[in-house]
């Protein structure tokens, strides 16, 4: 009976063995984790990639192979035989394409200090310019409105303040070309946005580019079938946290409570005139009249945003057009701010070594 139990249990034993590799350079894996699906059961690859995991179980079994960088795989073993598994890196981001100011460069092999932010990312908020949109989303760069009237520009740092007296707003780049406006610029035609903010990074440019260097790539036409995008929203603006003032009555009470501290002897129906020396305070407060004040000055505001773009072209045409209308009202009377913006993008191969390129922005505002 002893050596029948034996026997029985030596039977439910099994090994699993393999290789975890790199994908893209085929190299092994150290110290991945292995582990069967469900269980704690698990183990770790040598220095050369190879694992050996005992389990009690019988036909299909589930492994969960993960590594840092590597995220996790799920795959199947059903027989006995060694198997072999290939894990690609989960993140992209260092293979993203940075624009710098001699070109562009992947994110792997740039040295200086770079933010990059996607046009996705850009027309995700809702705002007056292409500025606000980024705001809080880049590391060492301040973004702050000024003002809250309609339209109005905001204060942009990188790193701080670099300058006592100068200005300290960095250096705009739309296109390859310096351009101080970027209220004119519509989101929806927005690329990629990419802050240069140390000194290596914004050396070609000089003393212009010593409070840092924003370069905004705009969309340009696509190859094949045309492509029609279009974008709406409106939203509505208010005060938030206003003081709300006396009304009338409250006002008035509180003036004859203060004339009565410093004259004991006041008596209301004879003394108003006395606590009311203005005429004009007095008549309206023995006719009740009330006025509010802030309702006078102050009103919902409201944004909207409409706009259409066309990406078409062939193999040595690119074309892009791009119309939107912006308007902005204050939460003041007569504070509004609109913006008419046309884009005309226009890519032309004519050799193989030659290659136009013409973009018309036309604002109207």
């Amino acid at each position: 009976m002893l050596l029948f139990c034996l026997a029985t249990a030596w039977s439910q034993s099994r090994q699993i063995k393999g290789k975890v590799t790199d994908k893209s350079s085929g190299l092994p894996l150290p110290d991945v984790s292995v582990v069967v699906k469900g269980t704690t059961n698990g183990t770790l690859t040598d220095k050369d990639g190879n694992f050996t995991l005992n389990t009690t179980a019988t036909g299909r079994v589930d492994l969960e192979v993960s590594s840092v960088s590597y995220g996790t795989q799920q795959i199947t073993v059903n027989s006995t035989e060694a198997v072999t598994i290939t894990m690609d890196k989960e993140s992209k981001s260092m293979d993203e394409v940075v624009v710098v100011g001699y070109g562009t460069v992947r994110k792997r092999d740039l040295t200086g200090a770079v933010a990059s932010v996607k046009g996705d990312e850009v027309k995700k908020i809702a705002a007056g310019n292409v500025i606000e949109s980024v705001q809080g989303k880049i590391a060492g760069v301040d973004i702050v409105r000024t003002t809250g009237s309609a339209g109005a520009r905001p204060n942009v740092t990188v790193r701080g303040n670099r300058s006592i007296s100068a200005g300290n707003g960095p250096l705009y780049i739309v296109d390859g070309i310096q351009y101080e406006n970027y209220q004119d610029l519509n989101a929806n035609d927005i690329e990629s946005m990419d802050v240069l903010k140390d000194a290596s990074s914004t050396a070609i440019y000089g003393s212009r580019g010593a409070n840092g260097v924003i370069i905004i790539t705009t969309k340009k036409g696509t190859g094949g079938k045309a492509k029609i995008s279009a974008n709406g929203y409106y939203g509505i603006s208010e005060v938030a946290g206003y003081p709300v003032p006396m009304t009338g009555a409250q006002f008035a009470e509180l003036k004859r409570q203060a004339y009565r501290t410093a004259n004991p002897n006041y008596n209301r129906s004879t003394d108003e005139a006395k606590v009311f020396t203005s005429p004009a305070d007095l008549a309206a407060v023995q006719s009740g009249a009330s006025f509010y004040y802030p309702g006078y000055l102050l009103h919902k505001g409201s944004q909207q945003d409409y706009g259409v773009g066309v990406a078409a072209g062939n193999e040595k045409t690119r074309v892009y057009f791009s119309f939107d209308y912006f308007k902005e009202k204050g939460v003041l009377n007569n504070d509004y701010s609109n913006r008419y913006t046309v884009r005309l993008n226009i890519d032309q191969t004519i050799a193989n070594s030659f290659k136009s390129w013409s973009a018309k922005p036309v604002y109207l505002l």
